[in-house]
């Protein structure tokens, strides 16, 4: 037995139905299911052992289309790249900045010179969002709060072009 793809989107779509607390609605249902099935010569035995088959699986060349009577096989599973191992941390050598650690300024200091920097008419646009940026950040994290080694010589290549003050190198925190 075959039954359409037409039929069984016209199935599909009525199947739902019998789960409706209105017994009339279910046996109007079943009875349409019943048409639809006669209307194409397929009987309610026929039916039952296909949806037993389980899925066909169709191949479609460009020459034929091929079924087949098995469900499809699943597709062996990818093998797991191995996960690589975290490297150990490297001390710095003394004198040297270690790209390891956030290096900052303590958020005083930053507080202190960004509130100073914002009321320069000095900044750029991008400038002038970074210093409020880390302004707000410092203000709210206090002691969790730390910049990065790019962020903190940002900020003191800022400070010194504005304010001419030369901030002290902050260690790792």
């Amino acid at each position: 037995m075959s039954l359409q793809p037409a039929v069984a989107l016209r199935l599909s779509k009525m199947v739902p139905r019998l789960a409706s607390d209105q017994d009339g609605e279910v046996v109007a249902t079943a009875k349409a299911i019943q048409r639809v099935l006669a209307a194409n010569g397929v009987s309610l035995h026929e039916l039952a052992a296909f949806l037993e088959a389980g899925p066909v699986e169709r191949i479609v060349y460009r020459e034929r289309v091929v079924y087949r009577d098995r469900p499809a096989e699943p597709s062996p599973k990818k093998a797991r790249k191995p996960r690589k191992k975290p490297q150990p941390k490297q001390e710095a050598p003394q004198g040297e900045i270690d790209p390891n650690k956030d290096y900052a300024l303590d958020f005083e200091t930053i507080i202190r010179v960004a509130v100073s920097l914002i009321f320069t008419d000095d900044l750029s646009e991008r400038e002038q969002g970074f210093v409020e940026t880390m302004c707000g950040f410092a203000s709210t994290g206090r002691d969790r709060f730390h910049m990065t080694i790019k962020q903190a010589k940002w900020f003191r290549d800022i400070a010194f072009k504005i304010l001419g003050e030369k901030l002290p190198e902050g260690r790792a925190a």
